[in-house]
């Protein structure tokens, strides 16, 4: 179990070049105009990163039994807040780097473009800066904030992906139509990995206080 948790930073390494080959998949379905090309090089990542999630925290849903995990705190939940932290930031840079290489990259343009990648590359940027504060000096208060913070993003996210795949958006000639694409694709990332990291969280604080009232009962 702990060679799997700490097999992360290929796991990284490995996305950040898949990050590069989407972008670059995503530039060349732009420059054709073929949103099959750029539905195919997003949703490439979009399962990288998803499979990378479930790697980090499939694990630590079948830990058995409870006192393989100790009472909170033992290290195991700052640490997988921050790699499932690092794959929500991974999501919002991808984002980024593709409004970039897509509107900027090619002869396709759109005006909002810059702003969403600007926006998406600051918000990706924040997390990584918070989850390594974080690393460094946890709390299970911030922990919460956290963890709420994530709720709010996989819910806005899957609100998203409703909205996109509910109206004809996906379906738009316009030149915004590879724009819909990292949208859609990038919301499918955050709920995702959202979703993962949360139910390891709930599951590990759990078991934790499971093993912390065994020998009380005793």
């Amino acid at each position: 179990m702990a060679q799997a948790a700490e097999s992360f930073r290929p796991l990284l390494i490995a996305l950040s070049a898949f990050l590069a080959v989407s972008v670059t998949g995503q530039m060349v379905g732009a420059a054709n105009g073929s949103s099959e090309l750029s539905y195919f090089a997003a949703g490439a990542f979009a399962a990288g990163v998803l499979r990378a999630g479930w790697q980090v925290n499939r694990p630590w849903w079948t830990v058995k039994p409870v006192e393989d995990i100790g009472p909170v705190p033992s290290g195991i939940l700052p640490k997988l807040a921050v790699r499932n932290a690092s794959l929500l930031a991974m999501g919002y840079i991808w984002g980024a780097a593709s409004l970039l290489g897509v509107y900027h990259g090619t002869t396709l343009k759109w005006q909002h473009g810059w702003q969403y990648a600007t926006a998406m590359a600051l918000i990706g940027l924040a997390i990584f800066a918070v989850s390594r504060t974080f690393e460094k000096s946890w709390s299970l208060a911030l922990l919460n904030r956290l963890s709420w913070a994530t709720i709010l993003q996989s819910w806005a996210a899957s609100g998203a992906v409703f909205w996109l795949a509910g109206t004809a958006k996906l379906l738009s000639n316009r030149s915004d139509w590879a724009a819909n694409v990292v949208f859609l694709v990038g919301a499918i990332i955050i709920a995702g990995v959202g979703a993962m990291w949360l139910t390891s969280a709930r599951l590990i604080r759990a078991r934790s206080q499971q093993a912390i009232d065994a020998p009380a009962a005793e």
